[in-house]
């Protein structure tokens, strides 16, 4: 039985445990989110209609395909210039007033069609930090939303953030589910697109596989997370994602004459009155949490240039909050993972 969830990527992917299965099934297979750090595909769409979820597979698998490999900003390049992606774009924006939600911290994450559906996958996690999803008026715009290392500097229409942003995101909320249960937001409950085979949409240039009814992975059991206690338990609500980063800079690139700190005699020589709080490092539990979930080379780089001017957990917390729009619970946990010099 055809259904209306898309799971789009390779089908090798190690994101999970067991890979996730390309295709159209029935319900949406789990796989691990992040900010600013998350492997984006596979990813997972959530439509209104088969016939959306056909379209989409159809013409969006051999793009995805095609993309594997580049960086995040080269994808999210190729998909604003690649045509088979903009013609799918604009056909499903021909519902009136859709809403798209991109939701990058929930039980399950993907791109949404509803906004209830998206209410109730963030509702499922146990605290607040865990929920963070974006709306957007174009489907477009959505997957560059899943993309983006940096989806909140994306014009969104809503950045639903209830851990930072409690009284917005209360808004938004009883916006979405009052409209919702009214039934009078067309994006909330769309008519029918036209299937995929239908005019005016191209045929992709690439050969466009067969939809695979997939079997989904195992949901879990639960949909509440303890707080990480270490690096290989989840900090997100997303489990272990594991990629390849690149690697941290050696040490003696921090702590030798050309540090940014200076030779240890030059750090005391410095100091009149006390002694300096030790400088926190990027070492092997904070690369760990760092790989795994998807933080690429720019982000660490960041970080490491936060780490050279803060001594303390408020000061690097504020800078990662501010700096790099990461939640402030996941700022502590990386700061209690830091190797203290």
């Amino acid at each position: 039985m055809a259904g209306r969830i898309v799971c789009v990527g390779p089908p090798d992917s190690n994101v999970t445990g067991a890979p996730l299965v390309p295709g159209v099934s029935n319900s949406m297979q789990w796989r691990p989110g992040g900010i600013p750090g998350s492997v984006p595909f596979p990813m997972n769409i959530s439509c209104s209609t088969v016939d959306e979820a056909q379209c989409i597979w159809t013409m969006m698998q051999p793009w995805t395909l095609a993309v594997q490999g580049m960086s995040r900003e080269q994808q999210i390049a190729h998909l604003k210039s690649d045509a088979n992606m903009r013609s799918l774009g604009h056909l499903l924006d021909q519902v009136a007033s859709r809403v798209y939600w991109t939701v990058r911290l929930g039980s399950h994450v993907g791109i949404y069609f509803n906004g209830h559906e998206a209410m109730t996958t963030m509702d499922n996690t146990a605290q607040a930090h865990f929920r963070r999803a974006f709306a957007f008026n174009n489907f477009m715009s959505a997957v560059e939303g899943m993309i983006s290392p940096r989806p909140a500097k994306l014009q969104s229409l809503h950045d639903y953030y209830p851990s930072k942003h409690p009284v917005a995101a209360d808004s938004i909320r009883s916006e979405v589910l009052g409209l919702d249960r009214q039934g009078s937001d067309a994006s909330e409950q769309p008519p029918p697109v036209p299937s995929a085979h239908a005019d005016p949409v191209p045929t992709p240039s690439m050969h466009s596989p067969q939809p695979v009814h997939a079997s989904p992975a195992p949901t879990p059991t639960t949909h509440t997370l303890p707080t990480p206690v270490t690096p290989s338990q989840i900090i997100t609500v997303s489990p272990v994602i594991e990629v390849t980063a690149p690697a941290t800079p050696s040490s003696s690139s921090r702590n030798g004459s050309s540090s940014r700190q200076g030779t240890p005699s030059r750090r005391g020589a410095t100091v009149a009155r006390s002694t300096p709080a030790r400088r926190r490092e990027i070492g092997e539990r904070a690369q760990h949490y760092f790989d795994a979930h998807g933080w690429d080379s720019q982000d660490i780089n960041e970080v490491d240039e936060i780490l050279s001017d803060v001594r303390n957990k408020s000061g690097f917390v504020n800078r990662m909050d501010h700096e790099l729009d990461v939640d402030r619970k996941i700022a502590e946990y990386v700061w209690s993972v830091l190797d203290s010099l």
